[in-house]
């Protein structure tokens, strides 16, 4: 699919988490640090479809399939990190005393999304 002369935003998303190693189900053997790039890495993707979706260059359909990406790779990074024993008491707090205790960004910008009446078709972005 074709968004305004662009190739599918959705492509791009899943290149871009694929690439960051999100969605992976094996713990990585470098270290703590491994899973806050791979939480900027989607957070980032996240933040960059959501600015597409609000400037129009983006359908409701497009993001709502691209939120669900994002959902499905955020609780297998959630998975993995509860699975994960931190070295590094800075990363585990960050993890345990903010990221898995509150909801998160993705959950947060689906509920928006819910909330939000639905004026956009497939075809109009």
């Amino acid at each position: 699919m074709i968004c305004r002369g662009r190739p599918w935003p959705v492509a791009a998303f899943l290149l871009a988490v694929a690439a960051s190693g999100c969605g992976t189900s094996a713990p990585d053997a470098r270290g703590d640090a491994v899973f806050r790039a791979r939480d900027r890495a989607l957070l980032s993707a996240l933040q960059d479809s959501r600015a597409a979706f609000e400037e129009g260059r983006l359908a409701r359909r497009e993001y709502e399939q691209l939120l669900s990406a994002a959902e499905a790779d955020e609780v297998a990074l959630f998975d993995e990190v509860r699975r994960h024993t931190f070295t590094n008491a800075a990363e585990r707090d960050y993890w345990y005393r903010s990221r898995l205790k509150f909801p998160s960004p993705v959950s947060a910008a689906r509920k928006a999304l819910e909330a939000e009446p639905s004026t956009r078709t497939a075809d109009s972005p």
